[in-house]
């Protein structure tokens, strides 16, 4: 497959150009006697074997930095190669959610505000789940869809007024497709009653609480999150059956989709 002579990294490879950056962090527990990265190393030091840290993965960037901090702390450091994320919501870490929530409103890469999104959801406790109510409103497209998703998946009713409120005053037409129909998503999982009325009016034209005619887009998305409100509200089924033979094809077929996800 290769020579078996051997070469010299630093001298028979030629660098060209900088293709990306990575941004990168170190933390601790608040129990860790360390404030800076200088006192950190000065106690890998001190206390070899005892101190470790963990990474998204073998060769990542934050592995080959962690790497770098084990020389500087002449090897003292073991690595645990796994994904940080998974350390506190695997273990069942629920007390770590206030300490993630201030992670997330620190966190200036979406990134990082992905990741915190993602242990928050593995927790899944009531807690961290209204942490991560405030991703919804979040500047990255990614994060909105994953704190969507998430608390769709729980059908966690503390995000219902979050999902009004953004439903309600969101210019959708900025938005993607697959953000939009997460956000329906999370709408119909998440609504009470009073939110099933509302797509009734949006899917059956019986007007239009997005203040506007409720056009082809809306209606499918308005029978996505009626199959969604399906589990927790029944009556949601009379609102999709009356859109059954809708003249629209595309909204047919979206309602008999939904139908069909709802066990019809």
């Amino acid at each position: 497959m290769c020579s078996s002579d051997l070469f010299d990294t630093f001298k028979d490879l030629q660098p060209l150009s900088l293709l990306a950056t990575s941004p990168g962090a170190v933390v601790v527990h608040p129990s860790v006697p360390a404030r800076s990265l200088k006192e950190l190393i000065a106690l890998a030091k001190a206390r070899p074997g005892r101190l470790n840290f963990s990474s998204t993965g073998n060769g990542s960037a934050n592995h080959l930095a962690g790497e770098l901090l084990k020389l500087l702390g002449r090897n003292a450091v073991p690595t645990v190669a796994q994904r940080a994320i998974q350390l506190a919501g695997v273990a069942g870490f629920s007390d770590a959610v206030p300490s993630l929530a201030q992670s997330y409103a620190a966190g200036r890469s979406p990134a990082v505000r992905l990741a915190v999104i993602e242990a928050l959801a593995t927790i899944g406790t009531p807690e961290a789940f209204d942490a991560m109510v405030a991703a919804i409103q979040d500047l990255a497209s990614e994060v909105r869809i994953a704190a969507m998703r998430a608390l769709t998946a729980r059908s966690y009713a503390g995000a219902w007024p979050a999902a009004r409120d953004t439903v309600l005053g969101a210019d959708l037409d900025r938005r993607s497709p697959q953000e939009v129909s997460a956000l329906f998503e999370l709408f119909g999982a998440t609504c009470d009653v009073d939110g099933v009325t509302m797509l009734d009016a949006v899917l059956n034209g019986r007007g239009s609480f997005l203040r506007r005619r409720a056009e082809r887009s809306a209606r499918v998305n308005a029978a996505l999150a009626l199959s969604a409100a399906l589990v927790r509200h029944p009556v949601a089924r009379a609102a999709l059956t009356r859109a059954v033979n809708d003249d629209d094809l595309v909204v047919r077929r979206a309602v008999q989709r939904s139908l069909l996800r709802g066990g019809t």
